[in-house]
């Protein structure tokens, strides 16, 4: 049976660290997750995160730039019928894209994306690997990990956002007009 949405009461995220994800997305659906637009980011495949939980957003070729971050509302999983009518209007694609990408399977994830943060400036790909040593954008996702020379590089250069994302109120306490993207 699928549940709806992983929550702060699922046992599976009860007693684990927060985590980091750096997503690579489309630029247009990178722009709009930004800039609060597109809430749900989706997944054929279940990241392994849960509410809380910080994520970047780094906008593919051409732009090849990191925009910057939100918050992990919650993580949805079902059917995809079910799916499209929970995220359709905030999911950033067409119907026709949705069975597209899910095509051949029964279910599929959404992340659902809350307090996006814009960078002031984007960090473009090049500042990025001059800044952090090895640094290469992830193919679909990866988890940063401070044990990482190379994710510890890129967690501090983006620290001072990281702290404007702690102090948010959590997901589910935010008013729903409270939505709209900030600079940092």
């Amino acid at each position: 049976m699928l549940s709806r949405a992983t929550t702060d009461a699922d046992p599976a995220f009860a007693f684990r660290a927060r985590r980091t994800l750096l997503l690579s997305v489309h630029p247009d659906h990178a722009e709009s997750i930004i800039l609060g637009r597109k809430r749900f980011e989706l997944r054929r495949v279940r990241p392994t995160i849960g509410p809380l939980d910080t994520l970047w957003v780094y906008s593919t070729m051409p732009q090849a730039a990191l925009l910057g971050g939100g918050l992990v509302a919650r993580v949805h999983h079902e059917r995809i019928g079910v799916l499209w009518r929970r995220v359709r209007l905030s999911c950033g694609v067409s119907r026709t894209a949705f069975r597209q990408y899910f095509a051949g399977l029964e279910s599929g994830y959404a992340i659902e994306i809350d307090a996006p943060v814009a960078l002031r400036q984007p960090i473009a790909l090049t500042e990025l690997r001059r800044r952090v040593p090895g640094f290469t954008p992830p193919r679909s996702y990866w988890y940063l990990d401070r044990a990482r020379s190379r994710d510890a590089h890129l967690l501090r250069l983006l620290e001072p956002v990281a702290r404007t994302l702690a102090r948010d109120e959590p997901p589910h306490h935010r008013h729903p007009s409270a939505g709209s993207t900030r600079r940092v």
